[in-house]
């Protein structure tokens, strides 16, 4: 986040696999099971928690944005989950400014959601030494406190992530813009409505 003004920025990291089974006492009326070929996996989508912080944040007067930032999404899949984008939209609806997500491991698309940014997962920013296309998200606060916000590719190898050019960059761009429900990534990765 680059501020080119005084701005309070509140982000908060939120997360949609329990820690325990219902076995180990978790509360089902907040998780639903998520069932795979292969593995059960606990995936909360109950967004109600996070919404109601986000209504009460936003009645602080000192808080300028609200960036809600969510552990979701299938892993290594490009394909949104039902409960990604429901959730998302509830919190823009409750007051957030943006949603990050992050967890799938890859990069999965972005929607303009009235007229705010829903990056549904960033990929990897480091994780290992593979070598994983990703991007970076950046918001800039304008002095009038107009947002403008950026997709930046990058590529994450050998544990280390640097920002992309040329071919690399535009093959990037251009997979984005093709997972991407409404919004579109210009060349410089500038987010905006189709």
């Amino acid at each position: 986040i680059r501020a080119k003004s005084a701005a309070q920025v509140s982000t908060y990291p939120v997360t949609d696999l329990a820690p325990k089974t219902a076995a180990d006492g978790q509360d089902d009326s907040i998780c639903c099971l998520y069932q795979t070929v292969r593995q059960r996996t606990r995936r909360c989508y109950d967004p109600t928690e996070m919404i109601n912080l986000i209504k009460e944040l936003r009645k602080d007067e000192s808080i300028d944005f609200i960036i809600p930032i969510i552990h979701f999404g299938r892993e290594n899949s490009h394909d949104l989950e039902k409960e990604q984008v429901s959730s998302a939209k509830a919190y823009i609806d409750a007051g957030a400014d943006a949603v990050i997500g992050h967890h799938a491991h890859v990069l999965q698309g972005v929607e303009i959601y009235n007229e705010k940014p829903i990056i549904y997962n960033l990929g990897n920013f480091l994780f290992n030494q593979e070598e994983v296309e990703t991007a970076l998200f950046k918001m800039v606060i304008n002095p009038d406190k107009a947002l403008e916000y950026y997709m930046l590719p990058a590529l994450q190898k050998d544990y280390k992530t640097s920002l992309l050019d040329g071919e690399r960059k535009q093959k990037i761009i251009n997979d984005l813009n093709s997972w991407s429900i409404n919004a579109k990534i210009g060349n410089d990765g500038k987010i905006e409505k189709k």
